[in-house]
Parts: C-alpha cells; sequence; structure tokens
C-alpha cells in the first residue's frame, strides 16, 4: 500500500491504528510518499517505449498520476504496478477494505500474467518466422502497458531493444548505400513501424537519415 500524502498529513501516524499495524506484519507493506507539487516530467521519458518502475522513480506521485495537492492510498502488485492490478483509495480506507482489496489482488495478477505471456508468445511467433515488425507491434503492446516486473514484460523489453539496435544499424548503412532511391523506399518502410510513439529515439534517427539521403539523390 502506497500512501500519497496531502501537505501537511502526518505520515508517522496516519496507518498507526492496530488493525494498519496488525495488516503489517502479514500482509502488506505499508510506503509513505511524501507531499510534492513537483510534476515536472522525467527526463529522458520520450526516449524510449521501456517503462521503468514507478514506485522507484524519482517523482512516483507524478508516475502514478496523482493530482497536486490530492491524498491517495493506492494498492500495488509487489513491483509497484497499478494498472490492470490495481485499487485507488482517495480517502483513508479502513482496514477491511484494505484486506478484501488485497485479497482481489492474486487473482488480478494471474490474469494480467496470462494476458502478457499470450502477447509474449504472438510477439516470438512472429520472431520465428523472420515478421519483425509483427514481433516488434507485439512487442511494443506490452510495454505500453507500463508493466514492470513479470517475465513476459523483461523478455518484451529485451526483444524490443534488441530490434531497435537492428535497426538503427540498418539505418546507418542505409545512409551510405550507393542506391539512393533504393535506401529511401526502406527507410520509408522503416518509417511506417518505428514511428515516433513506438520508438521515439529510433524514429527521429530514421528522419534524420532520410532528409540527409534525398539531400543526396536529388
Amino acid at each position: 500500500m502506497v500512501l500519497f500524502a496531502k501537505e501537511g498529513t502526518d505520515l508517522a501516524t496516519y496507518f498507526s491504528g492496530q488493525d494498519y499495524v496488525d495488516m503489517k506484519d502479514s500482509d502488506a507493506v505499508f510506503i509513505a510518499v511524501p507531499y510534492t507539487s513537483d510534476r515536472t516530467p522525467a527526463p529522458g521519458a520520450k526516449e524510449t517505449l521501456v517503462p521503468i518502475c514507478k514506485l522507484s522513480s524519482d517523482n512516483p506521485a507524478r508516475d502514478y498520476d496523482i493530482r497536486v495537492g490530492e491524498e491517495a492510498v493506492l494498492v500495488l502488485d509487489c513491483f509497484g504496478n497499478f494498472d490492470d492490478v490495481g485499487s485507488k483509495f482517495s480517502k483513508k480506507p479502513t482496514s477491511k477494505e484494505l484486506k478484501d482489496t488485497l485479497q482481489r489482488l492474486p487473482s488480478k495478477v494471474e490474469s494480467l500474467n496470462k494476458k502478457l505471456d499470450k502477447s509474449l508468445a504472438a510477439a516470438n511467433t512472429a520472431l520465428s518466422k523472420g515478421d519483425r515488425n509483427a514481433a516488434f507491434k507485439a512487442a511494443v503492446k506490452i510495454l505500453e502497458s507500463g508493466t514492470v516486473g513479470y517475465g513476459a514484460a523483461s523478455e518484451a523489453a529485451k526483444m524490443y531493444n534488441t530490434i531497435c539496435d537492428e535497426v538503427r544499424t540498418e539505418v546507418a548503412a542505409l545512409k551510405e548505400a550507393e542506391d539512393k532511391k533504393e535506401a529511401q523506399k526502406k527507410l520509408g518502410e522503416l518509417a511506417g513501424v518505428f514511428t515516433k510513439k513506438a520508438a521515439p529515439s529510433v524514429a527521429s534517427e530514421i528522419a534524420a537519415a532520410k532528409k540527409e539521403v534525398a539531400a543526396v539523390a536529388k
């Protein structure tokens, strides 16, 4: 459980009741995030689609979309994931409400795991058939969920990074290719898959390469 405090909230006593104390010993880990009004975007946030653990970021309140001045208690899985598995309380929950929420968490985690595994299987199948674009899109689908910690999420991130590195190498080679018209065509095809939304830094490299090749091809 993670408390995102309002300004002036006493973090030391917020979950001090005996029912909460008993839960700390057996059911959950309680974390309190001090109040901050800072919602400055994370450095490098737009360079890659690979998510990080929001709970260990430099500003969890920003990354969990907690409004400035809002008090919230989030119930997360053990990796700090909220989407698909978590629950949010906009006021202090009772210990019973927390326990009931925790009891529903394992089934949500199981469902998420199955969904991620299915998407990863699709990515691996596409890759084994030589369809890199389809594999990339399947990996992107997993990463867009923002999920971290699960095996499928980690494997999708590895696949995504590997493919992006391959494309960077191809882009560098296309800039040096003798057949500039063919290079333009292939760069255009890459741009259609590796978009700013799916692969921001790769898309920028492709765009720069297209300009460079087009200037020489004239």
